[in-house]
């Protein structure tokens, strides 16, 4: 079998269905990683890993994907650049301009996409009230501004007013 063939490096895809390929044959890859398809250059991002195959996203380029090519990894997490060079342009999904409005080259700082949360003691302490503007929220929930709060209820009770009121109230006071 061609599996038998194939470096500890390299997978080989056993479906690919509306930009989802399923590879086996490949280990220790980690979320979000980039892999390559071997001979065509098209690049594809680990979405989910189970015991026998992963599951990946292809970006661009999926009707050239085909069952029985090979995947090699590439050992890069995928990053996106976020940059202010970037405002205003029409980027491709790797974050490549495509919009050729400006000649001048630019030098873009790539950030991972999935990063540690920082831990409870690395954050700003909240020390500032927040004010919906609802007297009987204000008097019975204390809230504090930068504090994340949960508006749960069942359909048509309100959540999004009392969210709409509590940012209005916001505005007003600064």
């Amino acid at each position: 079998m061609e599996k038998a063939r194939l470096s500890a490096a390299e997978g080989l895809v056993l479906t690919s269905i509306d930009s989802i390929v399923t590879v086996i044959g490949m280990n220790y890859i980690k979320m979000g990683e980039i892999l390559e398809v071997k001979g065509i250059g098209i690049k594809v991002i680990v979405v989910s890993i189970f015991e026998s195959n992963i599951k990946a996203v292809i970006l661009s380029g999926e009707e050239i994907v085909r069952p029985g090519n090979v995947i090699i990894r590439t050992n890069k997490l995928f990053s996106f650049p976020a940059t202010a060079q970037l405002l205003g342009r029409v980027v491709d999904t790797y974050g490549t301009p495509i919009d050729f409005s400006s000649k001048k080259k630019y030098t873009y700082k790539f950030n991972k996409i999935n990063v540690k949360a920082p831990n409870i003691l690395a954050r700003y302490k909240v020390n500032e009230p927040l004010q919906t503007g609802i007297k009987s929220i204000d008097s019975l929930i204390p809230i504090g501004r930068g504090q994340r709060e949960l508006i749960i209820g069942d359909k048509s009770t309100g959540k999004t007013a009392i969210g709409i009121d509590a940012i209005l109230n916001q505005k007003r006071n600064s």
